[in-house]
């Protein structure tokens, strides 16, 4: 029932075989899904020199028809400190290589926000009265 199906698998010598197989998978269960494929975690110590190169030219030699619709370069560091806040890659690290990727594949346009300092509330949220803390 889905709009949009958007096969990712990780960019290594693993992720690739597993992403074709899976597409394999989904084409014999909803032969009319034209997944979009996605490749996460681009790196080139795992592909090795230009690894966008490297897997295009791998995907045409092995993988199904389907094209390669983007590349999600590795940005651990971005990633890790949205996880530790809890916030989005846009909030935490707007110029993250990682996030212009993901913002393009949604086709959304890449703004540069500016950053708010932490710990100060914008004027417009408000709070439940919820005074429940959690035990230290």
């Amino acid at each position: 029932m889905a709009d949009t199906v958007i096969a990712v698998g990780v960019a290594d010598a693993i992720g690739v075989p597993r992403l074709v197989k899976g597409l394999a998978e989904l084409a014999d269960i909803v032969p009319t899904a034209a997944p979009r494929v996605v490749f996460n975690k681009v790196r080139t110590a795992a592909v090795g020199r230009a690894p966008e190169t490297q897997l295009r030219e791998a995907w045409e030699r092995f993988g199904p028809a389907a094209g390669i619709s983007a590349f999600l370069p590795v940005d651990v560091a971005a990633a890790d400190q949205a996880l530790l806040a809890g916030t989005a890659l846009l909030e935490t690290a707007p110029g993250s290589a990682l996030r212009h990727a993901i913002a393009a594949l949604a086709g959304v346009p890449v703004a540069e926000r500016s950053r708010r300092r932490p710990g100060r509330l914008l004027p417009n949220v408000k709070f439940s009265g919820n005074t429940d803390r959690l035990p230290r």
